[in-house]
C-alpha cells in the first residue's frame, strides 16, 4: 500500500510532487534542496550551511516515514565540482560510521549552478 509522507519539518514541495511515498517497506524522497522550512528562504550563500540544511531537511522526511540514515540505499547528488571534496567530507561526519553503506551518484555542475537554481527557484516562486 502506498503513504504519501509530508512534514512541516522540511521545506513543502514546490512543485506537483510529495516530499516522499511510502510504499511497503521502502520510502521514495523527493530531492531535497537548502530550503529553510521556517523561512521558506533558499540558503545557498555557503556550502557548509547549505549541505547541513539539505541533510537536516532528509532527515526530517526519513523521521517523519520512521527511519533514519541507516535505512538509506543510495544518495544523489547534484553539486558544483569544486565543491565535492568538502561535501564528501561533511555526508561523513552527518552519517558517521554507515555513511559507507550506501552508493553515492553524483550529477556534477559547473560554478554557474547555484546562480541558475536561484533564478528557477526565484522563477518558480514568482519572486523579484
Amino acid at each position: 500500500m502506498k503513504k504519501i509522507i509530508t512534514t512541516d519539518k522540511a521545506p513543502a514541495p514546490i512543485g506537483p510532487y510529495n516530499q516522499a511515498v511510502l510504499l511497503g517497506n521502502l520510502l521514495y524522497t523527493s530531492g531535497q534542496i537548502a530550503i529553510n522550512p521556517k523561512t521558506g528562504a533558499l540558503e545557498i550563500d555557503d556550502i557548509e550551511k547549505e549541505t547541513k540544511l539539505v541533510m537536516e531537511n532528509s532527515k526530517a522526511i526519513l523521521e517523519e516515514a520512521g527511519m533514519t540514515f541507516e535505512n538509506v540505499i543510495t544518495l544523489v547528488a547534484r553539486i558544483d565540482i569544486r565543491c565535492i571534496g568538502i561535501y564528501i567530507f561533511l555526508i561523513k561526519l552527518v552519517y558517521k560510521s554507515t555513511w559507507h553503506s550506501f552508493d553515492f551518484l553524483f550529477e556534477l555542475h559547473d560554478h554557474g549552478f547555484h546562480k541558475r537554481l536561484q533564478a528557477f527557484f526565484n522563477d518558480s516562486l514568482h519572486i523579484s
